[in-house]
């Protein structure tokens, strides 16, 4: 269970990381380079940490 938590901690903050970055380049660039995959990618590694975790939970 220790191992599925702290799997699932450290996918998030690889989510917080690709956050990050999207905020800076969407700052640092114009509107003509679209940076939402960015977030759609921390949106899909959100849903890989919680399957980990319960996967791991539950077996």
């Amino acid at each position: 269970m220790q191992l599925a938590i702290e799997q699932f901690r450290l996918g998030l903050a690889r989510v917080r990381d690709l956050i990050a970055i999207h905020n800076s380049l969407k700052s640092q660039t114009t509107s003509a380079l679209d940076v939402s995959d960015i977030l759609r990618a921390a949106l899909v590694l959100t849903v890989s940490a919680l399957d980990i975790m319960f996967t791991k939970w539950l077996l």
